[in-house]
């Protein structure tokens, strides 16, 4: 029952993420995949961004379980079970704490911004800072517990 939880919930939460970074780039006329933001097709002022950010919001809760779930998996790497946990802790509530606080209209990176702004940003820092670091430790201690 756990391995399908952590199964289930990785690719039902990948997968939303994907459909709704897809979904919400085709509603912007212009929007470029390449050089945009996720963030800015569904920022404040953009029409029908609620659904989007309730999109993002359950793919974070999905990814989070995936996570924790996934670290009581693997019982005899605590390399492993640590890597997993923050990643559910970053990448899941991070995913979570973005949709729950959208970017202004643009984004922007500086000046005078929002609330929501400043937590999405530094939410957004803290996910892509920490996150890859995760999954190389993730990679790294499934490689060592392959060789054992």
């Amino acid at each position: 029952m756990k391995r399908q939880l952590v199964f289930w919930s990785g690719i039902l939460g990948a997968l939303l993420f994907a459909f709704a970074s897809i979904w919400g780039g085709l509603q912007i006329d212009g929007y470029s995949f390449v050089s945009q933001y996720i963030s800015e097709s569904y920022a404040t002022g953009v029409p029908d961004s609620k659904y989007l950010q309730k999109l993002f919001v359950a793919s974070g809760v999905l990814l989070a379980i995936f996570g924790v779930s996934a670290s009581f998996i693997f019982k005899e790497s605590k390399a492993i079970k640590l890597s997993f946990f923050i990643f559910s802790i970053f990448y899941g509530l991070g995913t979570v704490s973005t949709g729950f606080f959208p970017c202004d209209f643009g984004c922007p990176a500086d000046g005078d911004v929002s609330l929501s702004q400043f937590i999405h940003n530094t939410s957004g820092f803290l996910v892509y800072a920490i996150v890859p670091f995760c999954l190389i430790g993730i990679g790294l201690a499934s490689k060592r517990q392959a060789e054992l």
